[in-house]
């Protein structure tokens, strides 16, 4: 039996139905939002010039979106039923399609030319399943009160934070130069992402700082992931090794017990570890580093393994164990970190960061401790239980947040890994370098609201 020419015509009829339908659904959700955007452009200009949010739902004064929030939920109800519609159609494809294997078989150029045709239809169908469910969350969060969110977030970026002194040299008429000592609003960036669904909100995050000891954070993570594919790598040819060495034993009519076995403690020759973090360090006095840390305070002879080293790297922020890793393990691993995870200011300079550099790090920070590699949760802990947690992690409790500060000269910065429900990063850069009570109390009051609008990204509007 043969397929008759009508059924090739209605083949073709179904797949442009399909195209039809998904176009429309397209242009229907690329319309709103173009009209939504375009309606409350002239409204957030300010707000616009100073951050920036890459959540469609959210951009737009408040009034304005409540009063098309009814619309686009029944739009998606509609590209929900299209959807279904164009589903039904793709599977009586997949049926003419079968008829013609049976009939003519996979061989058959007709049957080729249809099977292409639907792969690339599921693969637009998987992409508006993807669409839906994205927006299927967005129009359920609470819009209006996500705004009142975002409109005192902007306000304290803007207008809250203390005051700074700086120093300033003016001469005057006749040629005197003096030193005068002005106030001035602070410098300020701010970067947030839901690591789930890629929310993003932002403030000056393309600022470059000087990181401090924030860079002390991603070193340790290109030491710890080099570390890990090294001991998964040598643990392979262990393995390999030993069997290999079973196998000749028991050619040899001898037990398993009577074979020495390799371990990563016990390698044969020709295998070295690059990272061997139970090497020891011995402190003297000579090895003394300005700044911060314990490490300075001990007694010469003082003994420590090189994990020990980067645990106290980033728990304490020790200065002396950071320059003993980094004589050991030099910063080849960290600046290749830096352009693979596409930094701006980190990749030119690694004492340099901006928010959204450290955005990218906690977020691959995030990615290691999670990957279950043998250093993901000493790296966990060490930076839940770092030192000078007064700002993110306060600001978050009870949540544990995974973070690392950094303080200097024109610098006093904390970047984190809240560890929520719904995890997220945030990074606080400034150039506030007095810390203090009114510092700190304003660096919470900002990861505050940040943590708020997280959470509400979560609390669905009834």
């Amino acid at each position: 039996m043969k397929l008759k020419p009508s059924n090739g015509e209605t083949v073709s009829i179904i797949i442009s139905a399909i195209m039809t339908v998904l176009f429309t659904a397209a242009v229907a959700v690329a319309v709103v939002f173009s009209v939504m955007l375009s309606n409350s452009e002239a409204k957030l200009n300010k707000l616009k010039e100073s951050s920036e949010m890459d959540i469609a739902s959210l951009v737009g004064e408040k009034n304005d979106i409540s009063s098309h929030a009814d619309e686009l939920s029944e739009n998606l109800s509609n590209i929900k039923k299209e959807y279904e519609s164009v589903k039904s159609e793709a599977d009586s494809l997949r049926e003419e399609i079968k008829i013609i294997q049976e009939e003519s078989g996979s061989s058959d150029r007709k049957y080729a030319e249809l099977s292409s045709a639907l792969d690339e239809k599921q693969a637009v169908i998987d992409k508006l399943e993807e669409n839906i469910a994205k927006l299927e969350n967005v129009y359920s969060v609470d819009i209006n009160a996500q705004f009142d969110i975002l409109a005192k977030l902007s306000e304290l970026l803007e207008t809250g934070a203390p005051e700074i002194e700086v120093k300033k040299t003016v001469t005057d008429d006749n040629g005197e130069t003096t030193e005068i000592t002005e106030k001035v609003y602070p410098t300020i960036s701010l970067y947030y992402e839901d690591i789930e669904h890629g929310y993003i909100y932002s403030y000056n995050e393309n600022y470059t700082y000087y990181s401090a000891s924030c860079l002390k954070a991603p070193f340790a993570l290109s030491i710890l992931e080099n570390a890990s594919n090294e001991v998964n790598t040598l643990q392979q040819k262990i393995d390999e090794l030993n069997n290999r060495l079973i196998e000749q034993a028991i050619k040899e009519g001898k037990s398993e017990e009577d074979v020495e076995l390799y371990t990563l403690t016990n390698l044969p020759e020709g295998m070295e570890r690059v990272f061997d973090f139970d090497k020891i360090f011995t402190y003297t006095e000579d090895k003394a580093q300005n700044g911060s840390g314990k490490i300075k305070d001990d007694e010469d002879g003082t003994e420590y393994t090189y994990l020990q080293l980067i645990e106290y790297m980033l728990r304490y922020s020790d200065n002396v164990a950071y320059n003993e890793l980094k004589k050991e393990y030099g910063t080849a691993y960290f600046s290749e970190l830096a352009y693979r995870l596409k930094t701006t200011a980190l990749k030119r300079n690694l004492s340099n960061m901006t928010a959204a550099d450290g955005g990218k790090v906690m977020k691959a920070i995030y990615e290691y401790i999670k990957s279950e590699n043998v250093y993901s949760d000493f790296l966990y802990e060490c930076m839940t239980t770092s030192a000078h947690s007064v700002m993110i992690p306060y600001a978050v409790s009870p949540s544990k947040a995974a973070h690392k500060y950094g303080w200097d000269v024109e610098s006093y910065h904390d970047m984190a890994i809240v560890f929520d429900e719904h995890p997220y990063v945030v990074v606080f850069m400034s150039n506030m370098d007095t810390g203090g009570d009114e510092v700190n109390d304003y660096i919470r009051s900002v990861i505050k609201l940040v943590n708020a609008l997280h959470k509400n990204f979560y609390k669905k509007s009834k």
